[in-house]
């Protein structure tokens, strides 16, 4: 999907959304130095692989919290979760490191992304 077409997608159903311009950002103090101030929930946004690379998860938590891997790998009924990697995001997301968000899942085919985890945040605010 375009960035145009996103933007019609999410113009057709109602959302309203404004493009800010920023560097890619690892962590919430990067992103407090480089990214101007914008209403909503900051969010940290994680896309993970199952030990064998078949499963894919995107985790999308508040900006200060910390994901216990091993917990949430039990609650996905997964023996181990790690990081994907760089490949994976372009491949699958569409998306490079430092600029996971929400919005990539428009860019997986069906199935490759089984599920978004939002762990309590409405109004999440999903970083570029």
């Amino acid at each position: 999907m375009t960035e145009a077409e996103l933007y019609r997608l999410l113009q057709d159903v109602g959302v309203p959304c404004e493009r800010v311009e920023h560097p890619p950002v690892f962590t919430y103090e990067e992103a407090q130095k480089l990214v101007p101030p914008l209403p909503g929930v900051h969010t940290k946004n994680l896309f993970l692989r199952d030990n064998k690379g078949r499963r894919h998860f995107l985790v999308v938590v508040g900006s200060q919290a910390r994901v216990d891997l091993q917990g949430l790998a039990r609650s996905l009924e997964v023996s181990k979760l790690g990081m994907a990697s760089p490949e994976r995001l372009r491949r699958i997301l569409g998306v490079t490191p430092g600029a996971v968000t929400l919005l990539g899942v428009v860019n997986a085919q069906a199935g490759e992304v089984p599920r978004a985890h939002l762990a309590g945040l409405p109004g999440a605010h999903p970083r570029r």
